[in-house]
């Protein structure tokens, strides 16, 4: 499949320009009697001394030589658009027909090139896709992640080797599996630490996107102890009295364990509103059912 390499090739017939002839500019103009006449002018003004009286004189001087500089640049401009633009301008169209000679050709030959390179891509797309399909029979990468397998453009380069791309699909699959092998366990691991506590493991799951899972299990294990911390404080009787506003001694009974009598420990967290006058029936309430109470 690898594309032989084509040697440039020479045209033997050479665009070639002859030289032009030389052109004697001095025998087109006037140039020695304008020259004789500006330095004439140029000693005159090399004369004059500025003085209290003849300010006037060294501006019209200048005037002068203003006047010499801007019909020079005027002339010249003029004879070169009379002149050389005539020739550039018949070179440039001359060299345009060249041109477009050579595009008709070129460009017909483009064509038939890139219809044999869309061919050959073609083909080696099918070769590519079988091993894609090869690779998929053995490491059977679930739909979402087995389309994050590319096809990449330099596969298609001219100088890439079949071996090496087939090397590369495979090292696509073989990064992909393990990253859905870390995934998969460390959904696993984070379920786990969360299992048979209050934390919802999805919400730590979503932590993934932008955490590592050595970073979110030890934020389970950290949201763990102080919850354990919390449930740990014990409430005195006293302390419990004084909290419901009774001046009566509570004696606070326990809860009830998982299993006795097929009662299961629950928790949950509530918000009791009550007047003063109700304390002694509400510690009452408390003390004699065995409900467990802590300060949050």
């Amino acid at each position: 499949m690898e594309k032989k390499k084509v040697e440039n090739v020479i045209a033997p017939v050479e665009f070639r320009m002859e030289k032009a002839s030389q052109v004697d500019i001095t025998k087109l103009g006037n140039f020695e009697m304008v020259e004789a006449f500006i330095k004439a002018e140029v000693a005159k003004a090399k004369k004059l001394k500025l003085n209290a009286v003849n300010l006037e004189l060294l501006k019209k001087s200048k005037s002068l030589f203003v006047s010499l500089r801007r019909a020079v640049d005027k002339e010249k401009k003029r004879w070169s658009d009379e002149n050389l633009r005539p020739v550039k301008d018949n070179l440039d169209k001359k060299c345009a027909e060249l041109q477009t000679a050579i595009a008709l050709g070129e460009n017909h030959l483009n064509e038939q090139i890139k219809i044999h390179e869309e061919k050959v891509r073609e083909q080696k797309t099918v070769i590519f896709r079988e091993y894609i399909a090869e690779f998929q029979e053995e490491y059977k990468l679930p739909e979402e992640e087995l389309a994050k397998v590319i096809l990449k453009e330099e596969y298609f380069n001219v100088t890439k080797k079949e071996k090496d791309v087939h090397n590369d699909i495979l090292s696509q699959f073989t990064q992909l599996k393990a990253a859905l092998t870390e995934k998969i366990e460390s959904e696993k691991a984070i379920r786990e630490a969360c299992e048979g506590t209050v934390l919802n493991p999805d919400t730590f799951l979503e932590k993934l996107q932008f955490k590592s899972a050595i970073a979110v299990l030890n934020e389970i294990n950290t949201e763990k102890q102080r919850l354990s911390n919390i449930q740990s404080e014990e409430v005195s009787e006293d302390d419990l009295g004084e909290f419901l506003g009774s001046d009566d001694k509570i004696t606070i009974g326990k809860a009830p364990s998982a299993g006795v009598f097929g009662v299961t420990k629950v928790t949950k967290k509530l918000i009791i509103e009550y007047d003063k006058s109700q304390a002694e029936l509400l510690t009452k309430f408390f003390t004699d059912n065995k409900i467990s109470v802590r300060f949050l």
